[in-house]
């Protein structure tokens, strides 16, 4: 009996499909403040400052961490630490398991990170006096980690970074959002960590994840600078000084999910029945693997320069081949460690790896032999 193609398979046995937004991520940002002239302009009209100095800028970062401890305090919430190298996921994750929180802070985080904000250079002038020249540059920070449950968006967080110019991430899901609102509508489902395994009404589920729209993310946004201790005050935001939101990364996903398990497995054949000859050297187009220091093992074979190579010319590794083994069926068959006007060439040693040497004889006397 002839092996079902991939076509068959998705046409006869795929039990729910769907589409719909997944992982969003968002940019915050505030348009009047993000060159050194705006800075300025902050700190002397709307301040009311003579000098825009450095030094104004410490009173505003700790005012604002004092306003999320407070917080912390006032509605009983988790104030952590992160450490370097934890997962932030794993850990959120934790603290979700144990909440009990419908629509409200789950628990905050606190980790220093690199962002970019402003530095000053003291300048005197010929007369004595002193002014400051700000520019943009990174800086290590400390960054807060709002993890939130909405009512609308379910699990998320929000990073506000405590130094000005104030930079915000918002991490959001579109299948979250989608399981917020059949949950609200009544209609039964079986979720995934991210995504939907079953649903009793597929037509209604997919028309709710067509309704996600710009107006749904904005909500959210505004909702939570009104009830998350916010670094800009209410004065500053009539004035002026709101954050915007930009998309820094959308993911959009296809949840297809089998009538049953086995058919997973032919789906899975078939992928690789239609696409034996990936694995040839001339259909490899990575480098694997892709970063190579000099701890890296050399390879069992390497091809050389010709042997009329001049005395002294070191060895110019073009590719190294590997056979995959049963266990790793995603390895690739071919290692290709040059590739033009991509990586520079590099060759194996006592020492492990280093970029080659290409002097003007070795390279004219591969380019001959070529």
């Amino acid at each position: 009996m002839a092996a079902a193609s991939l076509a068959s398979i998705m046409d006869d046995h795929v039990a729910l499909s769907i589409t719909c937004l997944d992982r969003l991520y968002l940019n915050g940002y505030v348009p009047t403040l993000q060159a050194p002239g705006q800075l300025v302009r902050f700190c002397r009209e709307h301040l009311g400052k003579p000098i825009a100095s450095p030094a104004l800028f410490g009173p505003l970062h700790d005012r604002f961490v004092q306003s999320v401890q407070t917080f912390a305090v006032e509605h009983e919430v988790p104030l952590i630490h992160f450490q370097r190298g934890q997962r932030k996921d794993k850990i959120a994750a934790q603290y979700r398991a144990r909440s009990k929180v419908d629509d409200g802070v789950v628990f905050i985080g606190i980790a220093q990170e690199k962002a970019t904000s402003f530095k000053a250079r003291k300048v005197v002038a010929h007369s004595g006096g002193v002014s400051f020249d700000f520019s943009r540059q990174s800086v290590a920070v400390n960054q807060m980690y709002f993890y939130v449950q909405d009512a609308e968006w379910g699990p998320a967080f929000v990073k506000v970074g405590t130094y000005l110019p104030y930079p915000v991430r918002v991490c959001l899901n579109g299948h979250h959002w989608a399981q917020q609102q059949l949950r609200r509508a009544g209609v039964a489902f079986e979720g995934l960590d991210n995504g939907f395994r079953w649903c009793e009404n597929p037509a209604r589920l997919q028309a709710v994840c067509d309704t996600l729209g710009p107006n749904d993310v904005q909500a959210f946004f505004d909702r939570w600078v009104e009830r998350l201790p916010w670094p800009l005050t209410q004065v500053d935001r009539a004035a002026g000084y709101r954050h915007r939101l930009s998309l820094w990364q959308v993911e959009v996903s296809l949840t297809q999910i089998f009538r049953e398990p086995v058919y997973g497995r032919r789906w899975f054949e078939a992928i690789l029945r239609e696409n034996l000859d990936l694995g040839r050297p001339d259909r490899v187009g990575l480098v694997f693997p892709t970063r190579l220091t000099r701890a890296t093992p050399p390879p069992t074979h390497v091809a050389t320069a010709p042997a009329s190579s001049p005395p002294g010319s070191r060895p110019l590794c073009t590719s190294v081949l590997s056979t995959p083994t049963s266990s790793s069926i995603s390895r690739a068959a071919a290692y290709v460690l040059r590739r033009p006007s991509m990586t520079r060439p590099m060759c194996s040693g006592p020492r492990g790896w280093r970029p080659c040497r290409i002097s003007a004889r070795s390279a004219a006397a591969s380019t001959s032999a070529s």
